[in-house]
């Protein structure tokens, strides 16, 4: 079937944006990887604190932007961005920050993925890890099964994050279940950053501790997590 003269202005022009838009994520990957991995270092992330607090509501915007790029990039896992955020702004206020930055840099990937297709997923992130979550391109319970897989600790939500987009589910369904079913992870962490700050070193190793066993948990059987969750799709998709 021959294209028209309309279809491919369009064509030309999403091939164009692609290009803009990947040039800018690579760019900023290469410039900030370094950066990112730093973080892991205790003494970076303290240097950094004390950098933040003195730009007053500007480093809550960093912040928030850091957040931003942690999803979009996924380069650093998001719990070290959490404590930082519950060190800084108390518990409720990181946990804000973080549904802010999550909301915006998981509003970003759904778009971006949605303009350049499964191919631009694929070269991200290897086909076979994709082939994983293929389950999820039926409608029946998958937003149920969405919910799960963000909410249980340990489940791989960068990449899940990515493919979502090619999946049916309604954008604004989408939003909502991938931001609220975090909200247990996250507000852990800022509740362990809290009580960082706030001295009491005593809950923070007894968060770190819970959260610890269940994130290890959930990588260890994540596999089989997602291997149940698709024999309950597939049921519902015979009945």
């Amino acid at each position: 079937m021959s294209r028209t003269p309309k279809d491919k202005l369009f064509l030309v022009l999403k091939i164009i944006v692609g290009i803009l838009i990947a040039s800018i994520v690579v760019s900023l990957v290469i410039k900030l990887f370094p950066w990112f991995v730093s973080l892991k270092d205790a003494e970076v992330r303290e240097e950094f604190l004390e950098y933040l607090t003195s730009l007053g509501v500007e480093g809550f915007l960093v912040m928030v932007g850091i957040q931003v790029l942690q999803v979009i990039l996924a380069v650093l896992p998001g719990e070290p961005i959490e404590v930082l955020a519950g060190t800084m702004y108390g518990t409720l206020g990181g946990l804000a920050l973080c549904l802010i930055g999550l909301f915006i840099g998981t509003f970003a990937v759904y778009f971006l993925v949605k303009l350049l297709g499964k191919r631009f997923v694929n070269i991200l992130f290897s086909e076979k890890n994709v082939k994983r979550f293929s389950f999820l391109s039926d409608n029946k319970k998958l937003e149920i099964i969405m919910f799960i897989l963000f909410f249980i600790p340990g489940t791989p939500k960068d990449l899940l994050t990515y493919i979502a987009p090619l999946t049916p589910i309604k954008p604004l369904h989408y939003f909502c279940i991938a931001i609220f079913a975090r909200i247990p992870s996250v507000i852990s962490s800022t509740y362990a950053g809290a009580t960082i700050t706030d001295g009491d070193y005593t809950k923070t190793i007894i968060v770190f501790a819970i959260t610890g066993v269940l994130g290890i948990l959930g990588i260890i059987f994540n596999n089989k997590i997602i291997e149940l969750l698709r024999k309950v799709k597939n049921r519902a998709i015979h009945k």
